[in-house]
């Protein structure tokens, strides 16, 4: 079954982990997520809610807050070594074009 989601921050990600945790193996689950919230900030594109959905899903959520990374404070140079820069940085680095958080739009 293909199921599509259309998600925000913390609600959003709490309810995607639970459709994956009943959703069939051979399901399909695409999740459209809000940007409205995106801004750039010293020349870095942040975005929060995709970065909770990431964070939620991948297991690094921080448990209090209920967004944001565990201990994100002190990965920073963690971040740089493992992704080539940190989240907001790699994200940056796309042009500033509507389509530019399409996964496959590099794809063709």
């Amino acid at each position: 079954m293909k199921i599509t989601v259309l998600s925000g921050g913390v609600g959003g990600a709490r309810f995607i982990s639970g459709l994956l945790a009943v959703a069939a193996p051979d399901d399909e689950v695409t999740v459209i997520g809000n940007t409205a919230d995106d801004i750039w900030v010293f020349g870095l594109r942040v975005c929060p809610d995709l970065d909770t959905v990431m964070y939620t899903l991948g297991g690094g959520i921080d448990p209090e807050r209920k967004w944001g990374r565990t201990d994100e404070t002190w990965h920073a140079k963690e971040d740089l070594t493992a992704y080539g820069g940190s989240v907001d940085v790699v994200r940056s680095r796309r042009p500033r074009s509507r389509d530019a958080l399409d996964p496959h739009r590099d794809a063709a």
